[in-house]
């Protein structure tokens, strides 16, 4: 074995990667300044579990007001909802909701800007992570995708009660994490 050739490549290797550190960019990167608000919810009577997002209750659900076209949680006892907002500059950039009635997650990019965020689940019951979800971006202003049980076999499988990890990200391959959320079906 060729101790120089070795070392060189080693040294070589290192590089690439500082090299790729270094240009990679950090978690919502292109946004500058992101603030991200959320919140669980009691879907059984509306209270808010965690987080700052206001939660109003209605007759058959609750409701979580915003600029795009608002959050409705159909009434679950026992379930608890997640939503997830970011902002940029006081902006509604993206929002995550997933839906324990329904078992439904809803991606949205609310931004025109050529980037988006990338969503996947964690069931506590199963110890496993479903696929990563994400809104194809397009020309439209607001742009989303709904994941349901009937075309998503890993959401078919959600038991009733089970704990549900709801977690964010800046990149495709689920690194870059901005935020997470539990949830419950």
């Amino acid at each position: 074995m060729d101790l120089r050739r070795t070392s060189a490549a080693l040294l070589a290797a290192a590089g690439v990667i500082t090299g790729a550190l270094l240009t990679t960019a950090a978690p919502a990167q292109a946004y500058g300044t992101l603030d991200v608000r959320n919140a669980r919810v009691d879907t059984g009577n509306c209270a808010r579990l965690s987080g700052t997002l206001t939660v109003t209750p209605a007759t058959y659900g609750c409701y979580l007001y915003d600029s795009v076209d608002d959050t409705y949680f159909v009434k679950d006892a026992g379930g608890e909802a997640a939503k997830i907002e970011l902002r940029n500059g006081g902006t509604l950039v993206s929002k995550v909701e997933f839906h324990p009635y329904d078992r439904n997650l809803w991606i949205y990019d609310t931004s025109n800007d050529g980037d988006t965020v990338y969503v996947r689940l964690y069931s506590t019951k199963r110890a496993q992570w479903s696929p990563v979800y994400y809104a194809k971006g397009t020309d439209a202003a607001i742009d989303y995708h709904r994941v349901t049980p009937e075309d998503e076999p890993w959401l078919a499988r959600i038991a009733e009660d089970e704990d549900i990890l709801v977690e964010v990200y800046d990149n495709s391959d689920a690194t870059g994490r901005i935020t997470g959320v539990w949830a419950r079906a």
